[in-house]
């Protein structure tokens, strides 16, 4: 039995990308939440996730010791040793337009004649919960923990094989957690959805918070994207740039959770976890047979 209760506006119609939006009303405080779940994989080949997730912790950081679960802000990758600079960021290849802007003028120059590059970055940064893709043998299993041994000699493995269910109960807890802030991109929303449940349920309860939980796996990739027309700006995703890192990264196997509840204004945030996270996560020690369960 559960002190909230759930409603579904149910799935959009995109089968490559099958939005859920929830409502949760909560019994205890009486505040109402709306959910969004968004799986996205910006991999070229999108091969398909057969395995679940591994998540790599200290002792002192594992949901199952703890009752708590941390997630971080970009910037706190970003200053971590040997990070990636770019993380939240796009590197893109804009040769090929300038190119084409110098040829209408009568210079003819071919874009592989010179570089030129451009960094996006997104004005909306989200919490980002890193795990793994769950390798299939031993030989996978233990490259990455050599690659997480810094979590210390205690280290544990946190098994989640439902990303999907983790990623609905994920934003449940943050948006009952009451750490969600306050921008004119939730303000919007809250107003969006405050008519739309209206709409589907009858009532017209104000909306405490709007949570977006975007989940997939990362894609490994020193130049997110090419620019050759004016409109190719217009057709960058606003989720790809929490999604793609640098190719020295790819043994990291990563499959991330960005949540989207408001800018982050300190490096980390720590939320109790549920009883329904908690059994959606099963914790290992380093040297078991975890890659097999």
């Amino acid at each position: 039995m559960t002190d909230y209760e759930i409603r579904s506006f149910g799935l959009s119609d995109r089968p490559c990308s099958p939005t859920e939006v929830l409502c949760v009303d909560d019994l205890y405080t009486r505040k109402r939440h709306v959910i969004i779940v968004q799986p996205v994989d910006f991999r070229p080949n999108r091969a398909p996730i057969e395995s679940g997730l591994a998540r790599f912790t200290s002792r002192q950081d594992c949901p199952s010791e703890t009752g708590d679960i941390q997630l971080c802000a970009p910037g706190f990758y970003r200053k971590l040793e040997d990070g990636d600079e770019l993380d939240g960021a796009q590197e893109v290849d804009m040769a090929p337009f300038v190119a084409s802007q110098l040829c209408k003028t009568g210079f003819q120059l071919a874009e592989n004649d010179f570089t030129a590059n451009a960094v996006i970055a997104s004005p909306e940064e989200p919490w980002i919960l890193c795990t793994s893709i769950k390798p299939s043998d031993a030989t996978g299993a233990r490259s990455l923990e050599r690659q997480f041994s810094y979590k210390g000699p205690n280290a544990r493995v946190n098994i989640i094989e439902d990303r999907n269910a983790f990623a609905r109960q994920l934003g449940i807890d943050i948006a009952r957690s009451g750490e969600t802030k306050h921008s004119v991109r939730q303000g919007a929303l809250q107003k969006i959805f405050r008519d739309q449940c209206q709409l589907a349920f009858g009532d017209d309860r104000e909306i405490d918070a709007v949570v977006r939980v975007i989940h997939g796996p990362v894609h490994y990739d020193n130049v997110t994207s090419n620019v050759r027309e004016a409109s190719d700006f217009a057709k960058a995703d606003a989720y790809r740039i929490w999604f793609t890192k640098g190719t020295r990264f790819s043994d990291e196997r990563e499959y991330r959770f960005a949540v989207f509840a408001g800018p982050p204004r300190i490096g980390t945030i720590r939320i109790d976890v549920s009883t329904e996270l908690s059994r959606l996560v099963r914790s290992w020690q380093f040297g078991e047979r975890w890659w097999s369960s």
